[in-house]
């Protein structure tokens, strides 16, 4: 299964990368493959300057790149995994919001509920 890691990015020290590569390890350990925002480009678009947005990072704004992340969740996930005090994100806070609008499994890393592992007998029998 694919699986978007979502959490805090904008005002943490190096965009958080260390909290999401330690998720991305813990959901690749369960047999799953993790997509980071980090590795996410932004929403290319043709006007310019970009939509407005809460802040400006990467020379593009936060319309931008959660624009990108979530046409890219919702078009390739099959789940979200919220990093701890994903609430105090306003991106991450919507990300949540939308996985579980669309209907993908939602699983959170301070354990309410555990990301299950690949069910390797299901695997065999495709």
């Amino acid at each position: 299964m694919l699986v978007y890691i979502a959490g805090p990015i904008s005002g943490k020290v190096d965009r958080n990368i260390k909290a999401f590569q330690n998720a991305a390890l813990s959901v690749q350990n369960a047999g799953h493959t993790p997509v980071i925002p980090q590795s996410i480009g932004p929403y290319q678009h043709d006007e310019d300057p970009c939509p407005n947005g809460y802040n400006f990072d990467y020379g593009h704004s936060s319309a931008c790149w959660i624009r990108g992340d979530l046409l890219f969740m919702l078009g390739s996930c099959q789940a979200v995994y919220m990093l701890g005090d994903w609430e105090l994100s306003q991106g991450a806070s919507l990300e949540h919001r939308v996985a579980v609008m669309c209907g993908l499994g939602v699983y959170y890393e301070l354990g309410r509920i555990p990301l299950p592992p690949v069910d390797t007998k299901r695997k065999e029998e495709k």
